[in-house]
């Protein structure tokens, strides 16, 4: 059991650490705060591996179970996404010999194209100049 926590305060430690490495690069605080999201999810599914331990078959087990639990693909994308660019630094950093996630392709995120607004629409658009000006 002490040993799984030494795991997981690795772990924990190593995200902070990347996370650090977001702000440096002035990251925006929301946009670290959802990756800490994001990576923490994925370790709490993973809690008893180590991460040097996580396959490529893990991985894509975790992408459909994020997928199963109802999630928009948009945010399954995300989520996948922010565990990437982890285990990217974590081999960026030597930490980690390779990814596990490497060559496994993303899902594709299908965006709702936007109405176009009709010629008279349009027209009421251009006819409303803005009076500030």
């Amino acid at each position: 059991m002490q040993k799984d926590l030494q795991n997981s305060n690795r772990e924990t430690d190593l995200m902070e650490e990347y996370l650090q490495s977001l702000k440096a690069r002035r990251y925006s605080p929301k946009t670290i705060d959802a990756y800490r999201k994001a990576i923490r999810k994925f370790l709490r599914t993973m809690e008893h591996r180590q991460l040097r331990d996580i396959t490529g078959r893990d991985m894509k087990s975790y992408r459909a179970m994020l997928l199963d639990s109802g999630l928009k693909t948009s945010s399954v994308h995300f989520y996948f996404r922010a565990v990437k660019v982890f285990f990217d630094y974590l081999v960026a950093t030597q930490k980690l010999f390779a990814s596990p996630v490497a060559g496994i392709e993303p899902i594709k995120v299908t965006r709702a194209i936007q109405p176009i607004p009709t010629e008279e629409e349009m027209q009421i658009l251009l006819n409303a100049p803005d009076s500030d000006t």
